[in-house]
């Protein structure tokens, strides 16, 4: 079913979300603020930035958890909030804030959302907790969970063995009682109710990026195309990644202004989308395999031509060339000393870069100390 929306692109679409959401914030008391080189741009510049295709803004979770509740409560079925507690998949407790009336589907993401329609998306602002085990535990079972809920041979080596873990764990107790029990449990960890709660903690993250609860969290009302915008002080003037996030690889995506997603998704090209994908995964795993093995054949490979290193300095440094150095050493002929030691030098260095553990000489290394400490250091510097 075609609808008209009005809209000639998915950034008229996602401008005027921001727009809506800003209008449900104020009539609400609910704050937030644009991230990222957008927030940047807008507040700097005065405009939007000439090219976007997503907007990220940041909200405490006791804000956005009453913003859920408004918008799963209003009678707006146009609208719809995808975040962890509706969706297994959800990257963290990252949320968005989606037209139900339009497609976007990033082919390598099918089966991570429940909501394919063009959207907002949400950050929390979360405490930095004291507990660094604490953190680095929730940390590893949200890595877990995410394994858990895709096929395993989809999953990276630093996932892998949380996920098996997890996905027992989630079979015995349930998908939904975890689900619960690790968004309550972060949140006991980080949460913030409102945003003048902010000051109150040391330390803040949004996203990547670690703040001050010292910063200027005041929030700048500004006016872009005749519409009220929220930036935070503290959110600008920073270096940011020079590769924004609200830019997209365009050529993933399925984008549609006018078919809702539910009706591409029930339709027969998402037979073929997941097939494919299915198939992606399978040649990822095996390619992953192959990585692993190539890069066990690498190291043997270093390790040996290390030793060989190592068997020919040996023979290179033999009784008679040692005595040669330390003469050099005696006679203060720095320059010539150097030439002599500068082959094995190099190879320990060369190694020692590549993470090979180098087998030492213990005669060459005693001359080098005598040699720096001979000469002050002049061969090194």
């Amino acid at each position: 079913m075609m609808i008209n929306t009005g809209y000639n692109s998915r950034k008229e679409v996602v401008t005027d979300l921001l727009f809506e959401l800003d209008d449900i914030c104020r009539k609400n008391n609910l704050k937030y603020t644009l991230t990222g080189t957008f927030a940047n741009t807008v507040a700097e510049e005065g405009k939007f930035p000439d090219e976007y295709d997503y907007i990220t803004i940041a909200m405490t979770q006791g804000d956005i958890e009453r913003l859920i509740e408004i918008v799963n409560t209003s009678e707006n079925k146009h609208r719809e909030i995808e975040y962890f507690l509706n969706n297994p998949y959800a990257r963290g407790f990252q949320i968005r804030y989606c037209n139900n009336d339009t497609t976007l589907i990033n082919v390598k993401e099918i089966g991570n959302h429940v909501n394919y329609g063009m959207f907002i998306r949400i950050q929390t602002v979360w405490k930095v907790p004291d507990s660094r085990w604490r953190a680095k535990f929730v940390s590893t079972l949200k890595q877990g969970w995410k394994g858990s809920q895709k096929r395993l041979a989809s999953c990276n080596y630093k996932r892998y063995i949380p996920a098996v873990i997890l996905k027992c764990i989630v079979k015995l107790l349930g998908k939904n009682n975890v689900r619960r029990w690790l968004y309550n449990y972060n949140k006991k960890l980080k949460f913030i109710n409102r945003w003048e709660d902010i000051p109150q903690n040391e330390k803040l993250s949004i996203g990547k990026g670690i703040f001050s609860g010292e910063a200027d969290w005041n929030l700048k009302d500004l006016t872009i195309d005749g519409h009220h915008l929220y930036v935070a002080d503290a959110l600008l003037h920073r270096i940011v990644d020079p590769h924004p996030t609200h830019a997209t690889v365009k050529i993933n995506d399925i984008e549609d202004l006018c078919m809702p997603f539910k009706d591409i998704l029930n339709s027969d090209i998402m037979k073929d989308l997941y097939a494919t994908q299915k198939s992606r995964d399978q040649y990822l795993f095996i390619v992953t395999r192959a990585n692993k093995a190539v890069k066990v054949v690498n190291n043997a490979w270093q390790t040996y031509l290390m030793t060989r290193d190592v068997i020919r300095f040996k023979d290179l440094y033999n009784d008679e060339k040692l005595l040669e150095i330390e003469n050099l050493i005696n006679e203060n002929n720095a320059l010539s000393c150097e030439e002599e030691l500068l082959e094995y030098r190099s190879a320990k260095s060369k190694w020692r870069k590549l993470n090979i553990s180098f087998i030492e000489n213990a005669m060459v290394e005693k001359l080098i100390a005598k040699a720096d400490k001979k000469f002050n250091n002049e061969i090194n510097s």
